[in-house]
This record gives C-alpha cells, sequence and structure tokens, in this order.
C-alpha cells in the first residue's frame, strides 16, 4: 500500500507547496491513534499519530506536535537554523483514504501561514484511492 504526503499553503490563495512521490507505509493503531510509518524521498524514517483531538507528525528529523483548536509550541531545524512556531490546530478529518490536517503556524499570535497536511492512501502506485 502507498501513500501521497501533500502540503498546501495559503496566504492569499491555497498553493501545494509540495507533493510527494507514491511511499510505501505501515498503518498500526495504538491506543486512540492511528500510527502511518512510512520512509521519506530520502530514506528518513517518518511518521504520523493522528487521533480525534491530536497529531504529531515526523519529519526530515523534526517532530510536530498538534492539539485541536490549542496553540502548541514547536521547534523545527533546518540544517543550522532553528525556528519556533506556534501552531493552532483547526481541524482533523479521517477518512479511510485521506487523513488532514488542517493548522496554522503562527508568531507573536500572528498567523504566519495557514497548512493543510494532507495524506492520501492507494492500494498501488498510479491506483485509485484506496
Amino acid at each position: 500500500m502507498y501513500l501521497k504526503y501533500l502540503l498546501l499553503s495559503s496566504n492569499q490563495n491555497i498553493e501545494p507547496s509540495f507533493e510527494s512521490d507514491y511511499l510505501e507505509y505501515t498503518e498500526e493503531t495504538e491506543g486512540e491513534f492511528i500510527v502511518i510509518k512510512y520512509k521519506d524521498l530520502e530514506n528518513n524514517e517518518a511518521s504520523l499519530r493522528v487521533s480525534n483531538n491530536e497529531a504529531q507528525i515526523i519529519f526530515n528529523g523534526n517532530k510536530m506536535d498538534l492539539a485541536l483548536k490549542r496553540k502548541v509550541s514547536n521547534t523545527f531545524y533546518f540544517g543550522e537554523i532553528k525556528i519556533t512556531f506556534d501552531c493552532f490546530l483547526t481541524s482533523i478529518v479521517v477518512k479511510n483514504k485521506i487523513i488532514e490536517l488542517n493548522y496554522d503556524l503562527l508568531q507573536n499570535d500572528t498567523i504566519i501561514v495557514s497548512n493543510i497536511a494532507r495524506f492520501e492512501f492507494y492500494k498501488e502506485k498510479g491506483g485509485q484511492l484506496k
């Protein structure tokens, strides 16, 4: 089974910022969480943990924690650069073929960007959504 990860960002309009290739994944549950594990294009471990009220995305050596309708401070590392944002999760959508996390990145209580992290699940590469 495969997934595609899309990051859609909006300042004025929603624009695709990133779309992965088809990536193999595994799925399991841990209590109330659905856990999706995969390797990114650079073969780094990546994962998504999601419940009705919380989510965590691990990607490119970074971890982003999100809680529904609450600000959570997250620090991201890009090489030598370290940036801290507050993240505010506005909604979680879990369907059998799609998981979407809608969240805002804030600095000093000002929205810098609104993002949608979308995970699409496929039975095969190039196929229909699972």
